[in-house]
């Protein structure tokens, strides 16, 4: 969580119905004055439900910096302070994924400037668009790859100023129109966000009846049911169906009239065998020259 790559990420499980608590602690070389802690989410990540955050110099030392308070965002900022250990305490309904966490510095003991740079190849004849703060990761495939190592033929490319996007839009990978970020199930589709519990989990991500199975898939929301088995396919499991969907099944004489009508079928063939025309019997008349 601490090696700068937001393509790895440590995961913390969530609990059944209550929130998980998840400790971190951070330890640095040497004290670091700062009033910013930032938390990067991996995407299609569920924020957590609250943030808290103690300072001190040893482990046993820590001071409360950030009372228990509501996650509103990955930049936590609190008044400023110097600390050598960091322990940031979150509360969370859903998993939760952590790519990385940093302490911003006001000042350093031989604190070290570092910059972030990007290396393309410029096309001819191409223009190019760069867009910062990503909220997600696009995978790029190409066929094959130019070798950019080199410090020949580099073009610097004059500061720029970054500005607004109107295009962009916060992930949504359930499409429910709420944000990754805010939306209290992210992987299922539910815009009212309804949560009866006020657990802060979405009704269709809890699983009521502890069998593994979320509600919103779960064909018995409220009975333990880990193998869904539905014989009759109404989309209501067997140990909550009391009703008989299959037709057959349902109406149970009709098996017995399709036996009485084959039955009927066969008597009037043998009945129409018996009662036809008898064929005539040969005769023994001597062939004629």
């Amino acid at each position: 969580m601490i090696d700068r790559d937001v393509t790895s990420y440590t995961e913390f499980p969530a609990g059944q119905n209550t929130a998980e608590r998840t400790v971190l602690t951070l330890h640095t070389i040497e004290p670091v004055t700062t009033s910013a802690l930032t938390l990067t989410l991996p995407p299609h990540v569920a924020q957590p439900l609250t943030v808290a955050v103690r300072v001190g110099m040893t482990a046993t030392a820590l001071t409360p910096i950030v009372v228990e308070r509501r996650y509103a965002g990955n930049t936590i900022q609190f008044p400023e302070v110097t600390g050598q250990v960091f322990e940031v305490t979150l509360t969370h309904i859903q998993p939760l994924r952590i790519a990385d966490i940093q302490v911003i510095p006001r000042t350093s003991v031989n604190a070290v400037n570092r910059t972030v740079a990007l290396r393309f190849l410029a096309q001819p004849g191409s223009s190019y668009e760069l867009f910062a703060h990503p909220d997600r990761m696009i995978p790029l495939q190409l066929p094959e790859s130019g070798n950019l190592v080199g410090e020949q033929n580099i073009l610097p490319l004059k500061p720029i100023t970054l500005a607004y996007n109107p295009q962009y839009m916060p992930a949504d990978i359930d499409n429910d129109s709420v944000p990754d970020t805010l939306d209290n199930c992210v992987t299922q589709y539910n815009p009212d966000q309804t949560d009866i519990d006020k657990n802060g989990r979405g009704d269709v991500c809890d699983d009521y009846d502890r069998d593994g199975v979320i509600n919103e898939i779960d064909n018995c929301i409220n009975q333990p049911n880990v193998g869904q088995a539905d014989e009759d396919g109404d989309g209501i499991g067997d140990m909550c169906d009391s009703e008989e969907s299959r037709f057959t099944e349902k109406n149970p004489w009709i098996p017995w009239v399709g036996i009485g009508l084959a039955g009927l079928t066969i008597l009037a063939l043998f009945a129409l065998v018996a009662l036809g025309p008898k064929p005539a019997a040969p005769t023994d008349t001597p062939p004629q020259e």
